[in-house]
């Protein structure tokens, strides 16, 4: 059983991410994120045409292990976890030796982030979509930044982590491409002789 994480605040990206990176970069957020053979995929969309749309930035590139791939069917764990002991192909470059592993480069299967647009198109943002168990929030946000600001995009932001029963707060400051975890404890008095003394 896992910890859970809550994350208050969103990550400011300005200027606002347009169409049709907005539509790609949002349906690659919630993919799950599978290791997948990418020869296979490259032989299931054999024309240039039908390879950049299945991939993050159009441009037909699916990474080293399939890291930048928009699939069709295989979109969501949930898929993976009910297949079971059919004996049938997995689609879209999974194979059994990839089962359930992210890509090397993507910090877990679920990116468990959000993204939003402002209604007047000043700028976006991405946020904590309310995953259950959210262990790598700080390491995807390094990520995007690192796929973003070389295009154009400026970062910006504070968010906020409150791990299950206060266990841990800490602060995910984002600047650009650079993503400062800062710990954060509240301020109180005596709580060392305290415990010492209730222990004892």
């Amino acid at each position: 059983m896992g910890t859970h994480t809550d994350f208050y605040g969103a990550i400011r990206i300005r200027p606002q991410i347009g169409q049709p990176l907005a539509d790609r970069l949002s349906a690659w957020l919630a993919s799950a994120h599978i290791r997948r053979d990418v020869g296979a995929l490259r032989k299931l969309y054999p024309t240039d045409e039908e390879l950049r749309a299945h991939t993050l930035f159009g441009d037909g590139d699916l990474g080293d292990e399939g890291e930048f791939y928009l699939p069709d069917r295989t979109n969501r764990l949930d898929f993976i976890f009910v297949r079971g002991a059919d004996p049938c192909p997995l689609p879209e470059g999974l194979t059994d030796e990839l089962y359930q592993r992210p890509p090397r480069n993507c910090p877990d299967l679920e990116s468990d982030l959000e993204l939003v647009h402002r209604e007047d198109g000043t700028c976006s943002y991405i946020g904590w979509n309310g995953g259950e168990y959210s262990y790598c929030i700080p390491d995807w946000l390094h990520l995007i930044a690192g796929y973003l600001v070389p295009r154009g995009y400026k970062l910006d932001g504070t968010m906020f982590a409150v791990e299950e029963f206060g266990s841990e707060y800490y602060y995910i400051n984002v600047k650009d491409r650079r993503v400062d975890v800062e710990p954060w404890w509240p301020e109180t008095t005596y709580a060392d002789d305290f415990r010492g003394l209730y222990l004892y």
